[in-house]
């Protein structure tokens, strides 16, 4: 982190949080150490598998939608990751304009990788959401939370009840929003992964949900 950025860090976080954020950057170059917060909400029960307002069509994506590989740059995504994924059966949903994403969520109810060779298993009453992006031109107009609402029916009609992510512990940004958006901390969730192996710990909270992170 840069000297002038650092200064702004500090103005806007503080002092303590810019230390521990420092001490976790140092800790996962060093030793692979991560530790985050295990943030849930119930799902919503929406059954709209696509809307439209404001000249923004909301809906599932798929592998077309991720045609040119300029644009999936732009929204920090390459083709070979949406037919990666797609293939092993996760969902995206998003937002699209003018026949262009310019936002997108995905979702799974499947172990995933988090890490090089580190996966995360959960219970059979959650899934998982992952690598959310609206384009900054989008942004503080709500956009992710109508994203979100897309058809997660399906996934209460499949047993599901609850959505739920990992956010870092120095993360203060993400964790703000969440928080913003009424999640609630189930637990936590920490390991170590380098060239000696890999240690895992979960809190009784995040157990309680199935929560557990291996090596693939």
């Amino acid at each position: 982190m840069m000297f002038n950025g650092r200064i702004q860090y500090i103005k806007e976080w503080g002092m303590l949080r810019f230390l521990h954020c420092y001490l976790m950057l140092l800790l996962k170059r060093f030793l692979g150490f991560r530790i985050s917060v295990v943030r849930a909400q119930p799902i919503v029960q929406s059954r709209l598998e696509k809307f439209e307002t404001n000249g923004i069509e909301f809906r599932e994506l798929s592998l077309s939608d991720f045609s040119d590989e300029a644009v999936n740059r732009s929204l920090d995504l390459t083709r070979a990751f949406v037919e990666k994924n797609l293939l092993q059966g996760d969902q995206c949903v998003g937002a699209v304009k003018n026949g262009q994403v310019i936002g997108y969520g995905w979702r799974t109810v499947k172990s995933i990788e988090v890490d090089q060779q580190v996966k995360i298993q959960f219970g059979d009453k959650l899934y998982y959401r992952y690598k959310g992006y609206v384009l900054p031109e989008h942004r503080g107009n709500g956009l992710f939370n109508l994203i979100k609402s897309i058809n997660e029916q399906t996934l209460i009609d499949n047993g599901r009840t609850h959505v739920f992510g990992c956010i870092e512990t120095h993360n203060f940004a993400s964790l703000r929003a969440s928080l913003n958006n009424g999640d609630f901390t189930i637990g936590y969730s920490a390991y170590f992964i380098n060239r000696f192996g890999l240690m895992s710990w979960q809190s009784r909270g995040a157990k309680k949900w199935g929560v557990n992170v291996f090596r693939d």
